[in-house]
């Protein structure tokens, strides 16, 4: 039996539990809210919640173990819960979210720390808010997925939109969410604060923008091609016109 409890403190340690209406407490604490179950090849079940007043659970990733289904009724006991966020990881998800959905009406959120397309491919219907690339794991995955794969990757060879996408993001992050976020050193050794300064100078310089930059490149050089291939065609029919009036031989 105390084995067995130790062993549920021990995979627990990946999830967090925070209310933002009181002091946030020590990790082991929060994780004794959480009731996990364990599967085959080290992957596990989250099947209930013991603390009724939490109003925001979190489920992060852990390497030393595999949380991937949430059980039906598992959130039931959290008459107060306003949001979930849900790692990338959970591939299985209770619909409804909870068996007597009447009794939770101030929950609406739902954060996902996957990529919309990861989200899309769940097939999971909802009627509450779904926000993906969410918190700081999702802000976090985004970044080392299309902003710096690689180690010598240049945040300001991203695209407009891309980078619209992350400042929006980071921007809507919380403030304990956003300080993670910041000090996380990236594959280049970068802090994402920094790189998030170095993009901002680069994409809102006034009148040099990276997409006004190419679209000027692009006019330039049609420009370019039309008066050299005018130039060529009069060069061509004056020396033409000058050879059949026989001026030139």
């Amino acid at each position: 039996m105390i084995k067995h409890a130790i062993l549920v403190l021990i995979i627990s340690s990946g999830i967090f539990i925070n209310n933002p209406h009181i002091p946030i407490k020590t990790l082991p604490v929060e994780n004794g809210n959480l009731i996990l179950e364990s599967k085959e090849n080290g992957h596990y079940k989250l099947v209930g919640v013991t603390d009724p007043n939490v109003s925001e659970i979190r489920i992060y990733h852990n390497e030393d173990f595999y949380v991937d289904e949430i059980a039906s009724g598992a959130f039931d006991s959290a008459l107060n819960l306003e949001s979930v966020m849900i790692s990338y990881t959970i591939t299985s998800i209770p619909s409804p979210l909870f068996t007597a959905p009447e009794n939770h009406a101030i929950f609406s959120t739902i954060n996902y720390t996957g990529s919309e397309i990861e989200w899309n491919n769940l097939n999971y219907l909802t009627s509450y808010t779904i926000f993906t690339d969410a918190c700081d794991e999702g802000f976090i995955r985004l970044w080392n997925r299309d902003v710096r794969p690689q180690e010598n990757s240049s945040v300001c060879d991203i695209s407009r939109a891309l980078y619209e996408r992350v400042i929006e993001l980071y921007e809507t992050l919380s403030e304990y969410d956003r300080q993670i976020v910041s000090d996380y050193v990236d594959l280049a050794g970068s802090k994402i604060s920094d790189s998030i300064s170095t993009m901002r100078t680069f994409f809102e310089q006034p009148d040099t923008s990276y997409s006004e930059n190419r679209e000027v490149s692009s006019s330039t050089m049609i420009s370019f091609v039309i008066i050299i291939a005018v130039v060529g065609m009069t060069f061509i029919m004056v020396f033409y016109y000058l050879k059949d009036k026989h001026i030139i031989q």
